[in-house]
């Protein structure tokens, strides 16, 4: 038999898969037979030696019918005795077709049964691994893995604590810091970040810090990490930045989502988009060139945008500015005025002359072109040069500046209410199938109005708890008096046409009184005709009561002369 060049991957292996002081051991490798891999059974003969080859260490073993498979063979070895305890030695391996005779293949193999990685073979092909077993160093030296000779990747073990460095991509790629990891990314070259003028290499020097890819990208603080992006830098505790390009993020536990130019300085501060600023603690920011300079202010998106109050949010829009406390501002141009001191922010419209600002207040303004700006704190402003909207899309007339339509869900009636401090409500609706307009007033204390007109010097109207209609009455809203005669109105009021009638298209029944037009040609009292006066009626009916008692006690008094002059001439009857 001819057998053509032994080849053994990574040299012969010798693996022990037996507690310390045992005698099996691993051996595997691959041969080639007549040019090609070798397949079959074959047999092996292995002789260890001292390191001169003179001397053999225990008896040759002779193995029989060792499978090959596309050149590889993997077969346990049995040297009979403790080999820890015999140094270095050499393996000669000798190959048979079964039966055959032995043949030499090559120069004996190096065989340390005390090294820590005694000759360890790793297959191309794959490779049966025992627990224990790993690919690596145990000494303190950084395992690199190369490609066309240029490091790929770069493990270190570092620290006290079992930390690790793990650098991958470009060689140009560095990370000190314990725990640190660069997943990829970075080059040689100087034209990265938005100017293309950095370094491309990601770079790090801080402990756990992450770059997981992009280019030019740095992490000068614990525990910061950057997911990928061209020239962000991170140097706040625990700061994230998702990519982009020429992002900072310096602030503690602060968050950069993408975008351009952004900056993250405040404590806990968010951003997203581009040209945009976080500087407050916790504070949010998206959309393009805006700031939330407040704690925990908002800034939700859009141009131009500034929120400078604690709680402060600014919705979107262009050019508005929440500069008051937990106030809130949208659409173009709405403002609140931020406080007085100088670290408050400055809105262009002033300050509200206190530490707070407008806080509180909502505003919101069309595009009306100028700035719509708050008086004062826990305002609700709003600017609609096109009128104002409630539960209906439509105007019911140019000219409208507020309507109110029903819900799409519930009653059809458009309904206002109003609640007191104290849970008093009050309220008016229009009916939906009659077009009536009703107000509900709530139950109140027996002193008090349900309704009340107020009407400056000239007094004021109210409706009573009990439904009563009350016109202001006292001497001080009057003048101009003169004396009636109460049988002229008594005449009047016996002269006045009175009916029962209807009103056209009422359902309510019939009525009764005089008509507006008699009752003014008779007594000539204010108004136009068509209405009468509470106070005028109750007057008329008043004054007549007057003429009637006038009548009624003359009556009495010649009703007592006849009783006289009837008792007289009984008493001369009876005599």
């Amino acid at each position: 038999m001819k057998l053509i060049a032994w080849i053994v991957t990574f040299v012969a292996s010798v693996i022990t898969v037996a507690p310390i002081g045992a005698t099996t051991w691993t051996y595997q490798g691959s041969m080639q037979d007549r040019g090609r891999a070798a397949n079959g059974v074959y047999d092996l003969k292995l002789t260890l030696s001292d390191p001169s080859g003179k001397r053999t260490v225990g008896e040759p073993i002779t193995l029989r019918d060792v499978p090959f498979r596309d050149g590889n063979f993997s077969v346990a070895v049995d040297f009979g005795s403790a080999l820890e305890v015999s140094g270095s030695l050499l393996l000669h391996t000798e190959v048979a077709e079964a039966g055959g005779t032995f043949v030499s293949l090559g120069d004996p193999t190096p065989f340390d049964p005390n090294a820590i990685q005694a000759g360890i073979c790793w297959d191309t092909t794959g490779n049966v691994v025992a627990a224990g077993e790993f690919l690596g160093a145990t000494n303190n030296v950084p395992v690199e893995i190369r490609a066309f000779n240029r490091r790929m990747a770069r493990f270190d073990a570092t620290g006290t604590n079992n930390e690790s460095r793990v650098v991958l991509g470009s060689p140009a790629n560095a990370a000190t810091g314990n725990g640190a990891t660069i997943s990829g990314g970075g080059s040689t070259a100087t034209n990265c970040g938005a100017d293309a003028n950095a370094v491309c290499a990601n770079q790090t020097d801080e402990t756990f810090a992450t770059i997981s890819g992009g280019a030019g990208n740095t992490v000068v603080a614990p525990l910061g990490a950057i997911g990928g992006g061209s020239g962000n830098s991170v140097s706040g505790s625990n700061a994230t930045i998702g990519g982009g390009i020429s992002n900072a993020a310096s602030g503690l536990n602060a968050t950069v989502g993408g975008g351009i130019r952004n900056i993250a300085s405040g404590t806990q501060a968010t951003v997203s988009g581009g040209l945009n600023t976080a500087s407050g603690f916790a504070s949010t920011v998206s959309g393009n060139s805006n700031t939330a300079s407040g704690s925990a202010a908002t800034v939700v998106g859009g141009f131009g945008n500034n929120a400078f109050g604690f709680y402060a949010t600014a919705s979107g829009g262009n050019f508005n500015c929440a500069g008051g406390d937990n106030s809130w501002v949208g659409g173009t141009r709405a403002m609140t005025r931020p406080g007085n001191e100088p670290s408050d922010g400055n809105c262009g419209v002033g300050n509200s002359g206190d530490s707070n600002g407008d806080e509180g207040s909502f505003v919101w303004a069309d595009t009306s072109g100028s700035n719509f700006v708050a008086t004062g704190p826990n305002q609700f402003a709003v600017r609609a040069a096109g009128g104002v909207m409630f539960n209906t899309n439509a105007l019911t007339s140019g000219s409208d500046d507020l309507v109110i339509g029903a819900r799409s869900t519930g009653d059809a009636d458009a309904d206002l209410a109003w609640s007191s401090r104290s849970g008093k409500v009050a309220s008016m609706y229009l009916i939906d199938n009659t077009g009536g307009f009703i107000i509900n007033l709530p139950t109140l204390t027996a002193s008090s109005s349900r309704l009340t007109v107020a009407g400056g010097t000239g007094g004021s109207a109210f409706l009573t708890n009990g439904g009563a209609w009350t016109n202001a009455s006292s001497r001080h809203y009057k003048e101009g008096f003169d004396a009636i005669d109460p049988l002229q109105i008594l005449a009047k009021v016996a002269a006045l046409p009175i009916g029962t009638w209807s009103y056209k298209k009422s359902l309510e029944g019939r009525h009764l009184g005089p008509m507006a037009e008699d009752f003014k040609a008779s007594f000539g009292l204010a108004g136009d005709g068509r209405s009468i006066a509470t106070v005028d009626a109750d007057g008329v009916a008043l004054a007549a009561i007057q003429g009637l008692n006038q009548k009624l006690e003359q009556a009495e008094a010649e009703n007592e002369a006849l009783k006289a002059r009837l008792a007289a001439i009984e008493a001369r009857l009876a005599e």
